[in-house]
């Protein structure tokens, strides 16, 4: 007997390929050679076909009703079924059945199909297809439900479509994939009924998700049902959204006490609350006016940070939420949280200054928010505004180009100076500047790292203020 059971077992994995389908996935019935041998659905992947006989057989069942796999609160026996190689419609046997023409007279061209028809010892035939939706949402289900008898029957053939998650459990259905009668008759096949649903988000990003399009025993003669030109897809998972940058970064040192909070999500979301929390070691919580979206957003606080400041945001991921209709996820998966510290800011301050006739200098102040805890190193050079510095050859020579590298101010000092010489003239001209920019800064942020040097003109100008 465990012989007799391990054989029936194993003959029956070997007549179905119940492996889940990647999305997209199709099925046309074009190729023929897939069904060959009656009740053997090896050759087709990821679709099966069945039939459920009841002990309390009768006629007219709605089919979204039939959720499990008994009928009509009978004994119900499960098969799987299919009668291969047909091709006329004219077969009386209930079930599934693989045609592959319909060129009776009457018929719709000869595009083969599967089709079903129910029968006193075929109470709810139906195709199972087996999907694996990982990595995919919005799952669309669509196909084409096909009048394929022209003979004399003619009855109501209703068609209903429902699935399940995992392989195990009831049904659900899905009205709007409900055809009340798919056929018209008698001797009339021509009626072509397209169904196209999107499944519950309960199915997106799943292993194995079944889909069950189902007829049941019809009153009077049934007509067979071709299910045909099935297309499955997706619409691909929905990230949630995350932060992707923020201003300062995370573990930033030297930023200034007056300084915004820029934070920037990966797609535009929606922000509700006290979406956000600032607090400090010294200065304490900070509220702020934010500004922008939907995508970066800039926060104002309402005072000031205080030197030596460690100050933590925290973004909360239940009060962020993305914009777009692909859901879920809407929220972000977790709280962000970065922190920064708060130091002396390095600025120079601008210039204006009578050129002269001869050689003038110019001093720019590099100045310290506060005594630099460590020393502060930087770079700082000229460039021409208006100004020019002789280069290239054939330029006016307004100053003296300069550059320094590796200039610092040390420890407990808050200052230090750079000058230009500017070559003034008795040419009679408009104002003119040039810059003093410093770069590499390290050991303090940056609040004005250019400054603008102004010449001003003492040659004489015209009543209107028009140089002459």
């Amino acid at each position: 007997m465990l012989i007799f059971i391990a054989t029936l077992f194993f003959s029956w994995v070997s007549l179905a390929d119940s492996s889940p389908q990647t999305i997209p996935f199709s099925q046309n019935w074009s190729n023929t050679g897939l069904i060959t041998v009656d009740d053997n659905w090896s050759g087709v992947p990821g679709i099966e076909g069945f039939f459920l006989n009841s002990t309390n057989s009768t006629t007219g069942i709605d089919p979204q009703t039939v959720l499990t796999d008994t009928f009509n609160g009978g004994t119900t026996t499960v098969d799987p079924d299919v009668i291969a190689n047909q091709t006329a419609t004219g077969l009386s046997n209930g079930g599934v059945a693989e045609f592959h023409t319909t060129s009776q007279t009457g018929a719709p061209g000869t595009d083969p199909t599967i089709g079903l028809q129910g029968s006193g010892t075929a109470d709810a035939p139906f195709i199972r297809l087996y999907l694996n939706t990982t990595g995919q949402s919005s799952i669309n289900i669509a196909y084409n439900v096909r009048d394929i008898d022209c003979t004399v029957d003619n009855a109501v053939q209703q068609v209903a479509l429902q699935y399940r998650v995992g392989n195990s459990g009831s049904y659900s259905n899905l009205a709007a994939g409900y055809v009340a009668d798919a056929t018209t008759g008698p001797s009339l096949c021509t009626q072509v009924t397209p169904v196209s649903v999107t499944l519950p988000v309960a199915a997106n990003n799943q292993p194995l998700v079944q889909v069950r399009i189902i007829t049941t025993n019809a009153p009077n003669n049934d007509e067979w049902v071709g299910i045909d030109d099935i297309s499955i897809t997706g619409a691909g998972v929905d990230a949630a959204p995350t932060v992707s940058n923020t201003a300062p970064a995370n573990n930033a040192s030297n930023i200034a006490t007056n300084s915004d909070i820029t934070t920037t999500f990966s797609e535009p979301v929606d922000v509700t609350g006290s979406w956000f929390q600032i607090s400090c070691s010294s200065s304490g919580a900070h509220t702020a006016t934010v500004t922008g979206g939907p995508t970066i957003f800039t926060m104002n606080p309402d005072s000031d940070f205080t030197l030596g400041d460690l100050c933590t945001v925290t973004i909360n991921h239940l009060l962020i939420s993305d914009q777009d209709a692909v859901d879920p996820p809407d929220n972000m998966a977790a709280d962000y949280v970065f922190s920064f510290t708060v130091g002396p800011t390095l600025s120079i301050a601008d210039v204006t200054q009578i050129e002269t006739n001869g050689a003038t200098t110019f001093t720019f102040n590099v100045n310290l928010s506060a005594a630099a805890a460590s020393d502060v190193t930087f770079d700082i050079a000229t460039s021409d505004g208006t100004a020019q510095d002789g280069n290239p050859v054939g330029e006016d020579t307004d100053y003296v180009a300069k550059s320094e590298t590796g200039r610092t101010i040390t420890t407990g000092n808050s200052s230090a100076s750079f000058t230009v010489t500017v070559n003034g003239d008795a040419s009679i001209e408009s104002n003119e500047t040039f810059f003093v920019t410093a770069s590499n800064v390290a050991g303090a942020g940056v609040a004005d790292g250019q400054a603008v040097g102004t010449i001003v003109n003492d040659d004489g100008v015209g009543s209107s203020g028009v140089v002459i």
